[in-house]
């Protein structure tokens, strides 16, 4: 059975998002669509820790958000899986990918960015939404 890193350790840093802390609204092992965190205006981001894994056994790494569009306002996410202050992937999803009810999308990590990682028990993933 595969690892889980969900965010169980408070925020790095929360800019425009609401309710605080954004980290035990999150961190559900499975979809929990009553607890959420929603973006202000302009560009927001939040920063959290993830659980400390072991390394995982060979085979695809994949990193999992679940969003909606909230219309009228249209959004376009950016995600991004640190080690440290490393940047191990960055992923988009534009906001035409976006439907209104949660969907979750699912971003394998290439060969490249596995092999970056040399501390599973340092990562962090940094979301930011730009509401157009």
């Amino acid at each position: 059975m595969g690892q889980l890193a969900v965010a169980t350790q408070p925020d790095f840093f929360v800019i425009g998002w609401t309710p605080t802390p954004v980290y035990n609204r999150i961190n559900n092992r499975t979809p929990n669509d009553n607890s959420f965190v929603s973006a202000a205006s302009g560009f927001v981001r939040f920063a959290v820790p993830l659980d400390s894994i072991g390394a995982p056994v060979p085979g695809p790494l994949t990193l999992r958000i679940r969003v909606r569009q909230n219309l009228p306002r249209i959004a376009e996410f950016h995600l991004l899986l640190f080690q440290g202050l490393l940047t191990i992937a960055s992923r988009n999803i534009p906001p035409s990918s976006i439907p209104a009810a949660f969907t979750t999308f699912s971003f394998t990590l290439t060969d490249a960015e596995v092999a970056s990682i040399t501390d599973f028990s340092d990562l962090s993933v940094e979301v930011g939404v730009k509401l157009i």
